[in-house]
């Protein structure tokens, strides 16, 4: 099984446990309300980043945790707040991205 086929099973197991949309209220772990924003999987460090705007009290947001089981393997999740870019921030996220990139 080639990596792009198992990281693209990975990516479809973490959708589907989280089954997130954009925009949706979440109450996080530390009892904060969010709007979800976009999300990025890190596979090498374990651990799912959700972007969000801070929202508004929902009594029907749902609870998410600090962890998910995928696979036998425990991924942390973090929350970060979405900011409006800047040109040196999305310079920064681009190496990042690159970092994690699967190196030929």
């Amino acid at each position: 099984m080639s990596i792009d086929i198992e990281t693209n099973h990975l990516y479809k197991q973490i959708n589907r446990k989280l089954n997130l949309t954009v925009s949706e209220h979440l109450n996080t772990s530390a009892g904060y309300i969010i709007y979800t924003n976009r999300k990025f999987i890190d596979p090498k460090e374990k651990r799912i980043i959700i972007y969000y705007y801070p929202g508004q009290e929902d009594p029907k947001a749902r609870k998410i945790g600090d962890y998910i089981n995928i696979g036998g393997s425990t991924y942390s999740i973090q929350f970060w707040e979405a900011q409006k870019p800047t040109i040196l921030e999305g310079k920064e996220l681009q190496d990042f991205y690159d970092s994690h990139k699967r190196k030929d």
